[in-house]
């Protein structure tokens, strides 16, 4: 089930998100922070919302490498 970052994650996880015909990419730092142009986010959604401008749901706007390689969204990770 769906709980704080750090707790679903034991090591540093590259992110990316494409938004209007572009790739951004950040980190989720072990304390469950994402790093994002040398700042530090508390949230996947405000850090999201530093590109999108406005609140989206930040667990399906970042992505993540799965298991086959492929960029998933992170919103696979909760179920």
């Amino acid at each position: 089930k769906g709980g704080r970052l750090a707790d679903l994650f034991d090591r540093r996880m590259p992110l990316r998100a494409e938004w209007k015909d572009e790739t951004f990419h950040a980190t989720l730092r072990k304390d469950g922070l994402i790093s994002f142009k040398r700042k530090s986010y508390s949230s996947l959604t405000a850090a999201a919302k530093a590109i999108v401008g406005r609140s989206v749901n930040g667990w399906t706007f970042w992505q993540y490498r799965g298991a086959n390689r492929k960029w998933e969204p992170l919103a696979r990770l909760r179920k």
